[in-house]
């Protein structure tokens, strides 16, 4: 488990890229930490082939850094709490969903400041998926079959944006 590192609450935004900010270590995330005006995400989905595919469109964004990446929402949890990243990247559908109760998992990332953006194989139209995304606190849903361009604004509002709000009806 990643000890003491914790991030800000407030949002950063990243002014240096002349390296990647994608290695996954210790100092890396402290060096991070120390660069002003950067938004650090939590990047949690149980697939790793989305997590890289994810990181490489986010990682083409300055102003945006994964500080750490998960696999379900138990390490979720952890790293947030640890990493206090500005938002976490939620993947509603992990395997490990039934071991902690949203309430749980919401509770944690509210009282790390972490604001949550969720991501669903479903529909974001879909009143089931959208209460599930509400009920681990998540303040905006994207379909991961068609968030390409969506992801980055998303990503960019919501951590620009101060007072925590409802998922809206369009994802925005």
């Amino acid at each position: 488990m990643v000890t003491l590192l914790g991030f800000s609450t407030g949002v950063h935004y990243c002014t240096d890229r002349s390296k990647s900010l994608w290695p996954n270590t210790v100092a890396h995330k402290k060096e991070i930490m120390q660069k002003p005006n950067c938004v650090g995400v939590l990047l949690a989905d149980d697939s790793r082939i989305l997590r890289k595919a994810v990181g490489y469109v986010l990682e083409a964004e300055p102003s945006i850094t994964i500080v750490a990446e998960a696999e379900n929402f138990s390490q979720t949890v952890a790293m947030a709490v640890a990493l206090k990243p500005d938002i976490v990247l939620l993947d509603l559908h992990m395997p490990d969903r039934d071991a902690l109760a949203p309430e749980f998992v919401k509770s944690q990332l509210l009282r790390c400041g972490s604001r949550v953006l969720a991501m669903s194989v479903s529909s974001s139209e879909d009143e089931e998926v959208r209460a599930l995304a509400e009920s681990f606190g998540a303040e905006t849903l994207l379909d991961k079959g068609s968030f390409g361009d969506e992801l980055i604004p998303a990503i960019l509002r919501l951590g620009a944006s101060p007072s925590r709000r409802v998922i809206a009806r369009d994802g925005h």
